[in-house]
């Protein structure tokens, strides 16, 4: 099952998902645990508290199976920063969409992915990253 997690579900590219969620309350009552065989979240851990970024975390990678896989896009503070200093506010207003509730960075993701989800592939690009990992067998 591949499901995507996102803060538009309207997207196109929610099409080739088998279950798209934009909370965390219908994802964890809709999703079972070890269900999935590909968890894409697009801009979903920014819309959290960073103080509960870990633990939603910890609760998404729960629902990925052996062998499956983890991809997570998302704003980089660090990058947005770098971003508002060579050009301004103004360029930064334009790539932010709504629904941030905290500022996390590529780094800060990958020092909370919990033991046996192995990290395979990192993309920058403008302030955005992906990060790509895989659920081995020892999770």
């Amino acid at each position: 099952m591949r499901i995507y997690l996102c803060g538009d579900p309207e997207s196109q590219e929610t099409r080739d998902y088998d279950k798209v969620f934009a909370n965390l309350s219908n994802f964890n009552k809709m999703s079972l645990k070890s269900e999935a065989t590909e968890i894409k979240c697009v801009n979903f851990l920014s819309s959290f508290d960073y103080y509960d970024v870990e633990k939603v975390l910890l609760l998404i990678c729960s629902k990925i199976r052996i062998g499956g896989s983890l991809v997570i896009v998302d704003t980089d503070a660090d990058l947005m920063a770098r971003l508002i200093t060579l050009h301004g506010i103004r360029a930064a207003n334009d790539m932010v969409k709504t629904g941030f509730k905290s500022f996390i960075t590529m780094e800060y993701i990958k020092s909370i992915i919990p033991d046996g989800i192995e990290l395979s592939h990192v993309k920058l690009s403008g302030v955005k990253f992906t990060l790509t990992a895989q659920r081995s067998n020892n999770a």
